[in-house]
């Protein structure tokens, strides 16, 4: 049977930030045996029913991942994704190599660029060279992690040599980006010449085959070794991509089995199941789609 991660999605809105409620959902993760939890990262985000009025988010990606690591001694964790622009560089860099260290390596990072502007304006970083920038911090992040002790000079980022508390011994950690609904070419070869493994946002249908092929080209013009590349499609029990606050329709099994098996063939290495806003208001409710797409992705890779 093909080897395939499988992971869940914090169901954030759905379900209380509480111990309790944290607690009984990472013990059914295990359970279930999926292998890793995501979170997504925001500080803003728009406003239900409020136009142009941006919410302060309920949990921060890192802080509910170290919760979460403390409660389980096996599952895999990665923020999808952190807006790294809009956050300073050697402090996501220090967070993330503390959090791996304290989990024995079980930590990816999932960075992306972002695309809300006011979330950039109220947190004082500029939008508008938040691509070149994000080279730079990955640089920076790599650098860090590595050990490296010399001078870092760039045009963002003027670091003495220095010395940080690393992640797991003998270990750079992974960084996962994220491409956009309609990235342009340049940003698809980023990934490919930067990315441990691609968050890709799009249905797995021709438009995908030709974006991860601009990744792959971009890779292997830089030298690397595509085929080491992850790849974690995020699959949504709701269906309609862009509903944003709005509760959507659940797919059924056999939906959800098409679009598992049409990632596969992709060459999907994890993937990311999200059960939020498709009306479910339990948390028993959450784990019972759990099981069942568990079950689909079983059917679907034997």
């Amino acid at each position: 049977m093909r080897e395939v991660q499988l992971g869940i999605r914090w169901p954030e809105y759905d379900i209380p930030v509480e111990p309790g409620t944290i607690r009984a959902f990472i013990e059914a993760t295990e359970d279930l045996g999926y292998d890793h939890v995501t979170i997504s990262d925001f500080v803003l985000i728009p406003e239900a029913g409020s136009e142009g009025t941006m919410a302060l988010k309920r949990e921060e990606a890192f802080t509910m991942i170290a919760c979460m690591a403390g409660m389980s001694t096996r599952l895999g964790f990665m923020p999808t994704v952190v807006t790294l622009p809009k956050r300073q560089t050697l402090l996501v860099a220090e967070v993330a190599a503390t959090i791996d260290r304290l989990t024995d390596g079980r930590l990816r990072l999932g960075v992306g660029v972002g695309s809300h502007q006011a979330e950039y304006e109220a947190l004082n970083a500029d939008f508008s060279t938040r691509g070149a920038r994000f080279e730079e911090q990955i640089a920076v992040l790599r650098a860090t992690w590595s050990g490296s002790q010399e001078p870092f000079h760039g045009k963002w980022h003027t670091l003495p040599a220095t010395e940080i508390f690393g992640p797991a011994s003998g270990r750079v950690i992974p960084i996962w980006i994220a491409a956009g609904d309609h990235s342009p070419r340049s940003v698809l070869e980023r990934v490919g010449r930067l990315a441990d493994g691609v968050i890709p946002p799009w249905s797995p249908d021709n438009h995908a085959r030709e974006c991860l092929k601009v990744i792959e080209e971009a890779a292997l013009g830089a030298g690397r070794d595509y085929s080491s590349m992850g790849l974690e499609p995020k699959i949504a029990l709701r269906k309609g991509k862009h509903l944003r606050w709005r509760i959507g329709v659940p797919k059924n099994p056999e939906e959800l089995a098409t679009e598992v098996s049409a990632w596969l063939d992709l060459g999907a290495t994890h993937l990311e199941f999200k059960t939020r806003r498709s009306g479910l208001s339990t948390l028993d409710e959450h784990v019972e789609e759990m099981a069942r797409f568990r079950e689909i992705v079983r059917s679907c890779l034997s």
